[in-house]
């Protein structure tokens, strides 16, 4: 009788721990809509549970931008966020404002001063559905020496504003591991006019 006492919580104690160190995650993906300012439609997109809502800030919003959303699970190493921008400050510059502000989210990104030797590996520009442009890019560089970084990149035209999306991962494992989901969030990421 004895015995089967002392077993009791040893087998208790081995059961919490199991259940404890299960990831809390359900592989189910998650849809969000943010509206953009002034109320000038939606940015939607998908993510998996496994990257939450951020409780610390990424980064700070500059001048002229707007923080949308940002997710993370610095356990994993996988971050997304979603900036707006005011459209008027790239119209200026440019007879094409949309491949002027592409092109500054790329030029930012290549030049972090966290990364070295960055190069685009992929881009695409498209026309969706709705006739707004869309460039996808992914990126690769490395932050020291042997600690390489992947960038997932989408740049919108969203109405009165442009949409920027990054979600990154550091670790060549991370990216084979979870470089596909990166990829379907960025790709997710649409522009809905009300």
């Amino acid at each position: 009788m004895n015995k089967k006492l002392c077993t009791f919580p040893v087998t208790l104690m081995i059961l919490v721990f199991f259940f404890s160190s299960c990831d809390q995650y359900t592989g189910k993906w998650e849809e969000y809509a943010m509206t953009l300012k002034d109320g000038e439609g939606n940015i939607n997109y998908q993510i998996p549970d496994d990257i939450p809502t951020c409780t610390e800030a990424l980064l700070q919003a500059e001048s002229g931008q707007r923080l949308l959303a940002e997710h993370c699970n610095r356990y994993r190493n996988l971050y997304f966020v979603i900036i707006e921008h005011e459209k008027q400050s790239f119209g200026s510059d440019s007879l094409d404002p949309f491949t002027s502000f592409s092109t500054r989210c790329l030029n930012r990104l290549m030049n972090d001063g966290a990364a070295t030797s960055m190069k685009v590996l992929d881009k695409q520009i498209d026309t969706l559905d709705n006739g707004y442009i869309v460039l996808t890019a992914e990126l690769f560089g490395y932050m020291g020496e042997d600690n390489p970084i992947f960038y997932f990149h989408r740049t919108l035209d969203a109405g009165a504003s442009f949409v920027e999306a990054t979600a990154w991962t550091r670790g060549e494992k991370r990216r084979l591991e979870h470089g596909d989901k990166l990829r379907k969030v960025i790709s997710s990421i649409k522009y809905t006019n009300p």
